[in-house]
């Protein structure tokens, strides 16, 4: 088992949009016990320039290859409704602990 006040929960983050750069991976990034490791987009573009901006080291261009990341721990799901209980479903069956922005 995972001794969680060792080391930052290593996190990756679906979504790149402007709500998920503000609400949630500033502020993810900004707490000693978690490090947004990673960051599936599927606009090549905005997933650079989110990279860059908050100094995250992997990017991916779906959510599946996010997952497949066994260095990643937990997921924040930042995507539109309608996209959110698949990749929500496909997180939890990969074993991540997962934070959804919405309810479903």
């Amino acid at each position: 088992m995972r001794d969680y006040g060792s080391d930052p929960i290593r996190i990756g983050v679906v979504g790149a949009g402007i709500v998920g750069q503000l609400a949630h991976i500033a502020n993810f990034n900004n707490l000693e016990y978690c490090r947004v490791v990673g960051i599936a987009e599927l606009r090549e573009g905005l997933r650079d320039r989110v990279k860059a901006k908050y100094d995250i080291p992997r990017g991916y261009a779906s959510h599946v290859e996010l997952l497949a990341d066994p260095d990643i721990e937990a997921v924040v799901v930042i995507t539109m409704r309608s996209a959110l209980g698949p990749i929500v479903c496909d997180a939890l069956r990969a074993g991540k602990h997962v934070f959804s922005e919405k309810p479903l």
